[in-house]
């Protein structure tokens, strides 16, 4: 519900089925970056993981964290979004997010890691969360591997002094 108000055009089922595939890539990868790899994150967890953790307080707090990964789910979807606008949207659409949406228009004028970086954080840290009630070693190398990771693909990128654009629209379309 929240990508249909927010105008980025991710669920847009009328344009999804028109002759430009775009609008298909596009409402193929909404559905799975936001309805399929969550309801199968959650699943898994649910039926293989949950059951075997002590009632505690650390364990709610684990609970909770794994339920706020669904926003890094999200953030991976508009990753791809930024990083691929050309073959998700025409040109027409492109502007017409950009136009309706001034939300949708920093996105999109943002460097893809900038939506990457803390998706892979908001859902690998919590599954080292989780690990962590099983595995010591497991949730710490998990945990400590992904800030670690994270920090050096920020300032990777960061110390670059031209970040690589966006891939752009194809203006022949």
């Amino acid at each position: 519900m929240l990508h249909t108000i927010r105008g980025i055009r991710a669920f847009d089922t009328s344009a999804a089925f028109t002759a430009d595939p775009r609008s298909l890539r596009r409402f193929v990868l909404s559905v799975l970056f936001l309805n399929l790899f969550p309801f199968l994150h959650f699943s898994i967890i649910l039926l293989y993981l949950l059951h075997y953790l002590a009632l505690n307080i650390f364990s709610i707090l684990v609970v909770f964290a794994l339920s706020i990964s669904i926003f890094g789910f999200d953030k991976i979807f508009h990753t791809t979004l930024i990083r691929f606008n050309g073959m998700l949207y025409t040109s027409s659409e492109y502007q017409s997010v950009i136009k309706h949406s001034e939300s949708a228009a920093r996105k999109f004028s943002s460097h893809y890691l900038q939506y990457l970086i803390p998706g892979l954080l908001y859902i690998l840290v919590p599954l080292g969360l989780l690990l962590l009630q099983f595995d010591l070693a497991s949730g710490i190398v998990t945990i400590v591997g992904t800030v670690a990771g994270s920090f050096v693909a920020w300032h990777r990128w960061r110390s670059k002094s031209d970040p690589r654009p966006n891939e752009q629209i194809d203006s022949s379309a």
